[in-house]
């Protein structure tokens, strides 16, 4: 099965900051790949990409847009806008040398909005489409989340109602899609995110000393928290579960690692932890590059706290339970449950309930707490690999291939 996975023009593959999607298509392309299976990766043109041995198609960018790393905001949507014209036309000229039918692979909206609008129906013909719904913004209730659809979404809505398949990360996208965007049923597919777990793996609690004393300072510990730094993420609401317990405990540190998105909210965070005086215990760490120094980050803590609202699937929550960390999220968010409490990830309910479920895992004798990280570890190794992400995919294109020949 030959198999285009195509980037999003957000930052190049591999990914140099921590960019999602880019994760994902950098990580399923080596699964699918070492499963024997074709696959060349479509991407922005990155006269600094990272070393990599995917193979790489690379599509170019008129002078002023080749910034891979441009903030969010007014030119990053125009760059999106550009990328996806100039992957459409790279795209047709791949397409027009293929005489079997091809997998293209999308995940970005507007790169697949952009395909069915310029690229002409012959060239189309010669490949299965599939797109993955990434978006949290489907995970909800549809009285909920119909305005932002129509607003925000539309692009994607009609790209999925053309695709072959629809990949969807969550039930509720499962239902959206097919109840209320309609999209065939017959072209969903539920399926999972996957994480590097030879990547992010446990250390041992020497080696996690070493590492807060590096980060923190000799005699700490500390809690972490990975994701961009915005609202829904809430660090805000992270820094003040933890407050009480700082406060009792001047070694016990949180970090927080992620690109800042809400300048105003990141400036607020700082600010409350001036005032409340535990600025001394909460660092930003700054936006870390996928791979090893992320995965001690997640290793050397106590536990991982994830108190967003919404989520598609997230790779953060994968990521820190392949390390063997203890996890809290937040109960009444609308994510995807990916373990049980006895396998590492903790629900809480409340602002209070918040803080009793740090004050809980951090009060664990180190026998306890050993017993559950092994047990987390090993939960995601079986159920979130990316070989077995790969091969649920490869499936359900080879399937759907095998009925459109």
């Amino acid at each position: 099965m030959k198999i285009f996975e195509i980037g999003t023009g957000y930052t190049s593959i591999p990914a140099n900051k921590g960019a999602a999607t880019e994760i994902v298509v950098e990580n399923l392309s080596h699964a699918l790949i070492n499963r024997n299976h074709d696959v060349t990766v479509v991407d922005i043109a990155d006269a600094g990409r990272l070393p990599t041995d995917l193979g790489i198609v690379e599509v170019p960018m008129p002078r002023g847009f080749s910034d891979t790393d441009a903030a969010l905001g007014v030119k990053h949507k125009l760059k999106r806008v550009v990328y996806s014209i100039e992957l459409a036309r790279t795209l047709k000229r791949l397409l027009e040398k293929e005489t079997d039918k091809v997998v293209l692979h999308f995940h970005n909206q507007y790169n697949a909005y952009f395909f069915y609008r310029l690229v002409p129906k012959r060239s189309r013909s010669k490949a299965l489409v599939a797109y993955t719904n990434h978006s949290g913004a489907w995970n909800g209730d549809w009285e909920q989340i119909e305005s932002t659809i129509r607003k925000k979404y539309f692009q994607e809505a009609s790209a999925q109602k053309s695709a072959d398949l629809v990949f969807a990360l969550n039930k509720k996208t499962v239902e959206n899609l097919i109840e209320h965007a309609n999209v065939r049923p017959e072209a969903v597919v539920p399926i999972a995110n996957g994480v590097d777990v030879a990547t992010y793996h446990p250390i041992s609690r020497r080696e996690a000393r070493l590492v807060s004393e590096k980060y923190f300072g000799a005699g700490t510990r500390y809690v972490f928290q990975c994701g961009s730094v915005c609202p829904n993420k809430g660090q805000l609401r992270s820094v003040k579960a933890l407050e009480p317990l700082m406060k009792a405990d001047a070694s016990l540190c949180f970090g927080y690692a992620g690109g800042v998105v809400d300048r105003a909210y990141a400036d607020e965070v700082v600010e409350y932890c001036r005032n409340a005086g535990i600025d001394g215990q909460v660092s930003y760490l700054g936006e870390k590059r996928p791979g090893a120094e992320l995965a001690e980050l997640y290793a050397a803590s106590e536990g991982f706290v994830f108190p967003s609202e919404y989520e598609a699937f997230s790779v953060s929550l994968l990521e820190a339970l392949s390390c063997g960390i203890p996890t809290i999220r937040n109960g009444s968010a609308r994510v995807v449950s990916i373990a049980e409490p006895d396998e590492g990830l903790i629900d809480y309910h409340s602002d209070v309930g918040f803080t009793e479920c740090l004050d809980k895992i951090l009060s664990l004798p180190p026998s306890d707490w050993i017993e559950l990280s092994k047990t987390a570890r090993n939960a995601i190794v079986e159920r979130y690999s990316w070989d077995k992400v790969a091969r649920d995919y490869a499936a359900a294109l080879s399937k759907s291939l095998e009925r459109i020949n």
